[in-house]
């Protein structure tokens, strides 16, 4: 079950809309919500990957170690150097 988004209270009946809740409208905002932190989520990867040398870019060995201080984790990355490479 849904929880409103102004009182975080189960809508009683069955997720029907009800006359202070609008759940409807409560599903809409958290799916704009979602969207939103996927568009976030987004640009701070691109935004990691425009910082790294062009053969770094597209690697599958990647690790995002912490997100907000763009921390990230090659195995195969010695001294600046790609080993694969």
């Amino acid at each position: 079950m849904e929880r409103c988004l102004e009182t975080n209270i189960v809508c009683s009946n069955c997720n029907k809309s009800c006359k202070d809740c609008k759940l409807d409208k409560c599903k809409e905002t958290i799916k704009m919500i979602d969207r939103l932190e996927e568009k976030e989520y987004d640009f701070k990867i691109k935004k990691i990957k425009a910082q790294l040398p062009q053969m770094c870019r597209n690697c599958g060995l990647l690790q995002i170690l912490n997100l907000d201080k763009q921390l990230v984790y090659c195995p195969y990355k010695i001294k600046d150097r790609c080993i694969l490479l």
